[in-house]
C-alpha cells in the first residue's frame, strides 16, 4: 500500500497512527469471541480447519489453542 501518483485513488497513510498500531501478527480475533464452530460443537457437530488461518498469528490466537 504505497502511494502511487498514477492510481485513480491514492493511498494516504497516517504514519503516526500506523506506528502506534499493533503489528500485523498481533491482530486477530480475541479468544473471548464465540465462533460458529464452538456453537456447533455444543450441539454435537465436529469441525475442522482446512486452509489459511487469518484470525491471528500470536500463540494464543492460533487454531489449536483452547479457549480461556
Amino acid at each position: 500500500m504505497y502511494d502511487d501518483p498514477n492510481r485513480l485513488y491514492p493511498v494516504i497513510i497516517d504514519k503516526e497512527k500506523a506506528e502506534k498500531s499493533k503489528s500485523f501478527n498481533e491482530l486477530g480475533m480475541p479468544t473471548s469471541e464465540v465462533t460458529i464452530a464452538e456453537v456447533l460443537k455444543s450441539k454435537g457437530y465436529h469441525s475442522v480447519h482446512i486452509g489459511k488461518w487469518h484470525l491471528g498469528s500470536t500463540e494464543e490466537m492460533r487454531p489449536q489453542q483452547t479457549r480461556v
